[in-house]
């Protein structure tokens, strides 16, 4: 089985940010109420994190997780369901 690291994610997630914002984001961090947060920004992520770990999900499940941690859950739940 397949697994990805909590902590590994969390910084894959942050790089797609300004470097001042990275500092604050942590995995409680709610991802709309970060400070660059926009649709291409969302766009962005989820794109990288489809790519980055060859999975695929919707946007619907996308939308349903509000901080990083339920992404990183999310993400989890699809690699071990390969």
């Amino acid at each position: 089985m397949d697994s990805i690291l909590l902590d590994d994610f969390l910084d894959l997630f942050k790089e797609q940010f300004s470097l001042s914002i990275r500092k604050s984001i942590v995995k409680e961090s709610i991802y709309s109420e970060i400070e660059e947060w926009s649709s291409m920004q969302s766009l962005i992520v989820f794109t990288t994190i489809n790519e980055s770990y060859n999975i695929s999900f919707t946007q619907k499940e996308y939308a349903i997780t509000k901080t990083v941690e339920e992404l990183f859950f999310l993400v989890q739940s699809k690699i071990e369901g390969r």
